[in-house]
C-alpha cells in the first residue's frame, strides 16, 4: 500500500499507526501548506457566521439581554462562505488519509477538530495519561541503579 495519495501537486501523508510522530508532523506541514487556515480550523474548532445582537434598554432597564446566533447561510459574504467550507474540506482530507481501522473510530465525529482530537488521543492519550507517563518515566530515571552482576 502507497504511503501518499497525491492531491494537486502535494502529496497527502497515508495515517500509520506505527509511524504516528512522524504522519502528525507531515500532516500538519501538509495543512499548512495547503491552506494556513487549516491549522486554526484544527485548534478552535470551524469558524461559523455569527449576528450579534445588542442589548436594548429602555428607561435603564434591559429588555432584551445580549445575544449571538448563527447566521443564516444564504447570507453569507463571499469570505463568510469560504470560511465555512474550511472544516468540510479539512473533515474530507483527514478521513481520506485515515487506514480504515482508524477511519471507524472517527466516522461520526461532526468537525475537523473532533477527528483530530480523536486520532490524538488514541494514539497519544490524553493530557494525563501523557502526563502520568512522564512521571513513571521520570520516576524510572531517578531511581535507576545497575545491579550488582553487572561491570563498570
Amino acid at each position: 500500500m502507497s504511503t501518499t495519495q497525491k492531491v494537486g501537486t502535494v502529496k497527502i501523508p497515508i495515517f500509520s499507526k506505527e509511524h504516528y510522530p512522524m504522519w502528525k508532523k507531515k500532516m500538519l506541514m501538509f495543512l499548512q501548506v495547503a491552506n494556513v487556515k487549516y491549522l486554526g480550523v484544527l485548534k478552535n474548532g470551524p469558524k461559523l457566521p455569527m449576528i450579534v445582537e445588542e442589548e436594548q434598554i429602555e428607561n435603564d432597564v434591559v429588555t432584551r439581554a445580549a445575544r449571538m446566533y448563527p447566521k443564516d447561510p444564504k447570507d453569507y459574504t463571499t469570505d463568510e462562505k469560504e470560511d465555512a467550507s474550511l472544516d468540510a474540506c479539512l473533515q474530507l482530507i483527514l478521513v481520506d488519509c485515515l487506514d480504515p481501522v482508524m477511519h471507524n473510530h472517527v466516522l461520526n465525529r461532526v468537525s475537523a477538530k473532533h477527528i483530530w482530537d480523536t486520532i490524538e488521543i488514541i494514539n497519544e492519550g490524553t493530557k494525563e495519561v501523557r502526563e502520568n507517563k512522564m512521571e513513571i518515566l521520570t520516576t524510572s530515571y531517578e531511581h535507576f541503579r545497575s545491579n550488582p552482576d553487572e561491570g563498570d
